[in-house]
């Protein structure tokens, strides 16, 4: 049986994808562990926690150290690559299943993280990759999911999925709030500092956009050049949708 071309993609990016979701971490711990911070990164910091007070920073470096420290052999066969999720409700990137996490932690070999390679078909790899972290917060950190990034991919068809992070700069300002235990939030905050770390155009263009982007708060991969990973064309990720039928109110192919 012939593979679905987005299959074949996210199979082929993994090692790549597990390589940037670390050096992502690597630039994060290296900006937050100076002895002062950059106006950039107290900017981020201030725009999805709310503040930047010594005592978050560490925090916050506690904990995106211990997801270093524990992803440090993650490897493609940890991966658990489907059409769809189905049995998370559908419509989801990735998950990963809490009971999982003592095993992770304990390094047994075996898949923890699924992943659509239908949704991911149209997602660029840094934002892969930031999914990948997002995923392992959940394993390691024991993070929860309180607030998301809004998806844009209805703005910008046939392009790269930009996403509004509007929600988690809005959760951060409420009420009992607790961004730091936020798996979106700790994503979005490495790869923001990522970017602004960067010295390559694309993602000083993409950090620059972001902020142009005002109280939209727009991650712009559309605007985002496919290099040697381009996207799934809208063609190939619909083609097998006509095959879906609903049956006993569960939808099935």
């Amino acid at each position: 049986m012939m593979m679905h071309p987005a299959e074949e993609r996210l199979k082929t990016l993994l090692p790549f994808i597990i390589i940037n979701a670390k050096q992502q971490i690597y630039i994060a711990l290296k900006a937050l562990g100076r002895s002062k911070l950059s106006d950039d990164t107290k900017k981020i910091l201030k725009e999805l926690l709310n503040e930047d007070s010594s005592a978050t920073v560490k925090k916050l470096i506690h904990s995106v150290d211990k997801i270093k420290r524990k992803m440090a052999n993650l490897s493609p066969e940890h991966f658990d690559l489907a059409e769809e999720l189905y049995e998370s409700g559908g419509d989801t990137i990735g998950y990963v299943k809490a009971t999982d996490a003592k095993d992770f932690k304990n390094g047994i070999n075996k898949k923890y993280i699924a992943l659509s390679y239908i949704r991911t078909g149209r997602m660029h790899v840094d934002d892969i990759s930031a999914t990948v972290i997002h995923e392992l917060s959940h394993l390691i950190l024991n993070t929860e999911d309180y607030a998301y990034s809004i998806c844009m991919d209805k703005q910008a068809p046939g392009l790269f999925t930009p996403w509004s992070v509007k929600e988690l700069h809005t959760y951060a300002r409420g009420k009992n709030s607790v961004p730091l235990n936020n798996a979106e939030t700790l994503s979005r905050i490495i790869l923001l500092i990522y970017y602004s770390e960067s010295n390559l155009p694309a993602h000083k263009k993409a950090y620059s956009l972001y902020w142009e982007s005002g109280s939209n708060k727009i991650l712009a991969f559309h605007r985002m050049e496919p290099g040697q990973n381009p996207r799934i064309n809208s063609p190939e990720l619909t083609r097998k949708s006509h095959a879906l039928r609903v049956i006993g109110g569960h939808m099935v192919i």
